[in-house]
């Protein structure tokens, strides 16, 4: 990976804060840098057990359709999502092993069935409520995930931490000031 990839995705981060359509920009930077299938972020939130997808870049509408609707309930990554620190990562070939996958109803009758072979997230923002994570899936085509994907990954991770938080004050901001107007 050369600095100008990384440099593309951190200007794309900054500049998806203040979009309407949220990080989509940057996710399809990742896509295109990291030739990676489908990228989204998702916030999980955990006292009702509900992931929502907020960003997707390469996600096939009948796909979220059916994660949010079913596949959720089943997502492996959930299982010990909450222990893997924030900005580390959590890779089915991993902490599941091939054996698990490949009995995996998420990963055979869900992945599979959308002709993707490995998935893996990152926990950005954690808080008592909610989780909002980095997801990437790839092709059978593309294989699994490896060390090596995480690593490649890694070093934009405090950037997108930081562009979220920034997004989530100028979205407080924006109410607040919407509420005043209202007022005044």
């Amino acid at each position: 990976m050369i600095q100008a990839d990384y440099n593309h995705i951190i200007e794309t981060l900054y500049e998806d804060v203040l979009s309407d359509a949220g990080f989509s920009g940057a996710l399809r930077a990742f896509q295109g840098v990291f030739g990676i299938e489908q990228t989204w972020l998702v916030t999980w939130n955990r006292p009702n057990d509900l992931i929502r997808v907020d960003g997707t870049a390469g996600i096939i509408p009948e796909f979220q359709a059916a994660y949010e609707a079913h596949y959720q309930f089943t997502d492996p990554a959930k299982e010990n999502f909450t222990d893997i620190a924030v900005g580390d990562w959590w890779v089915d070939s991993q902490q599941m092993g091939m054996a698990r996958m490949k009995s995996s109803a998420f990963h055979q009758d869900f992945l599979r069935s959308y002709d993707m072979a490995s998935y893996m997230g990152s926990p950005i923002l954690r808080s008592s409520e909610q989780e909002v994570a980095l997801s990437f899936l790839k092709s059978r085509r593309q294989g699994l995930f490896t060390d090596a994907d995480t690593h490649a990954i890694d070093v934009i991770i405090p950037h997108l931490q930081n562009a979220f938080r920034v997004r989530e004050q100028m979205m407080e901001l924006a109410t607040t000031a919407s509420l005043s107007m209202q007022l005044l």
